[in-house]
């Protein structure tokens, strides 16, 4: 869901379950109080100027960004390629390190460089999420942050304010599928495209990355109602109604094993 100014657009396959619900297009950041700045210093809002959309990404490295593949438009085959982007309302060409395919399972992702250190406020990678076969446990809450236009007034993101975010519960991690899936409430999140997906470590008392936010797709909630006459159930109604999932895809632990200059734990 990256945002292709001056409009926004969803990005995210689409689902058979039916129609999107509406969604607010304006919204509070709804950071919880425990986390501080210095957490969400390295979420940073970028700008594609080749091809006008705007997104989000998170400083990984002092010369390097995670972010989605399709804001930058690139697959595994674009290494080196050049992308101009706006990095916190500075201009800075990238060059592509590594990239998945965003057209398949967990592959939209993409670690840009710059060709000098220039970023102090690094994020933490969550040490379990480099595994491939890791998966956040169904019921964990983490946040999605980024530079959503809602979060703003009159949808005008500030690219130099401290990043917003909205919390998500993991609803389905099924190996199988293209995302992970998390529920968080119907929010137009146009622009936190390629931002992150973090778990708090109550160890480290700090957030860390697990993943990268990829859009919503409509889903389908279903509840069965039993009616009962003297203790004996005499029928049964299901009813379904529109859904809401986002979708977080995995960090592509390999990649983030070659920088040079490594990724915190």
């Amino acid at each position: 869901m990256a945002l292709t100014l001056p409009t926004a657009c969803a990005t995210g396959p689409g689902s058979a379950a039916g129609a999107y619900p509406p969604l607010a297009t304006r919204f509070a950041d709804r950071t919880p109080e425990h986390v501080n700045d210095t957490d969400l210093a390295p979420v940073v809002a970028i700008v594609n100027l080749r091809a006008r959309t705007q997104g989000t990404a998170t400083i990984i490295a002092p010369d390097h960004l995670l972010t989605a593949a399709h804001m930058t438009r690139t697959t595994p085959t674009d290494v080196e390629q050049t992308v101009p982007l706006r990095v916190a309302g500075e201009e800075v060409a990238v060059t592509v390190v590594a990239s998945g395919d965003p057209e398949t399972p967990h592959g939209d992702w993409v670690i840009l460089r710059a060709a000098a250190p220039r970023w102090t406020a690094i994020a933490p990678i969550h040490a379990p999420a480099r595994a491939a076969n890791w998966r956040p446990e169904v019921g964990n809450e983490v946040l999605l942050v980024g530079y959503a236009a809602g979060f703003f007034e009159d949808q005008r993101v500030d690219h130099t304010a401290r990043a917003p975010s909205i919390p998500a519960t993991i609803r389905d991690t099924d190996p199988g599928a293209r995302h992970w899936f998390a529920a968080g409430g119907h929010f137009e999140l146009g622009g936190m495209s390629g931002g992150p997906a973090m778990l708090w470590n109550a160890k480290t008392e700090r957030l860390e990355v697990i993943g990268v936010f990829r859009g919503y797709v409509p889903t389908e909630v279903g509840s069965t109602t039993t009616t009962r006459f003297l203790g004996i159930p005499i029928s049964t109604a299901t009813q379904v109604r529109p859904g809401l999932a986002y979708t977080i895809h995995r960090l592509p632990g390999s990649a983030l094993d070659a920088l040079p200059f490594g990724v915190p734990r």
